[in-house]
């Protein structure tokens, strides 16, 4: 008992294992840097995650520092990111020590840990040295809970309320696993491009 495949359905089992490799430029704030280690720590522990889960490995390429202003959502893709980086570089990430604060409907002031422009392949990951030294609720690191939730969204993922999940809407407080539900998502995204 054989079965024939078609060309075109064969491509597409390839393409869905084949491994994509990303590469990032990676954007250090001028006015709060972010200490190499920490990053390049961030970076790689993230991608062995993808690559394991989903076949997705990415590499940081290029640094170079970004002299924007972190506190303005969304950031001026052109103006400082764009043209920073290389032409190849499909996901921009910019590190700060910065602390990005904004008021709450009920008074109360929420810190933002990280944000994704997901239409341009750009993330920002707020107060990064002080990220890198806590847990989230599963004892994984945050700040790579945080990079795995913002990359999640580059690829399409809205927030949940499975505490399970990385992307739940609050990634420190979920415990940070990786879901059938996100594996899925994310592989039937795996090719996107970005600007």
């Amino acid at each position: 008992f054989f079965v024939l495949l078609s060309a075109a359905r064969v491509q597409e089992i390839d393409a869905t294992h084949a491994t994509r490799t990303i590469e990032v430029c990676v954007l250090n704030d001028k006015e709060f840097p972010v200490k190499a280690e920490v990053i390049r720590q961030a970076i790689n522990s993230v991608s062995r995650e993808y690559e394991k889960h989903v076949s997705i490995r990415f590499e940081a390429h290029m640094f170079a520092p970004f002299k924007g202003n972190v506190a303005i959502l969304p950031i001026d893709f052109g103006r400082f990111v764009k043209n920073v980086c290389a032409p190849s570089n499909e996901v921009r990430i910019i590190f700060t020590n910065d602390a990005m604060e904004f008021p709450r409907p009920d008074g109360r002031t929420e810190e933002l840990l990280a944000y994704a422009q997901d239409n341009t392949g750009v993330i920002i990951m707020y107060n990064v040295e002080k990220q890198s030294r806590v847990l989230d609720q599963g004892g994984n690191a945050a700040l790579e809970t945080s990079l795995k939730h913002e990359i999640g969204h580059l690829f399409g993922l809205e927030h949940t309320t499975d505490l399970e999940s990385f992307i739940h809407f609050s990634s420190n407080l979920s415990l940070g696993r990786w879901t059938i539900e996100v594996e899925r998502l994310i592989k039937e995204n795996k090719w996107r491009k970005w600007l």
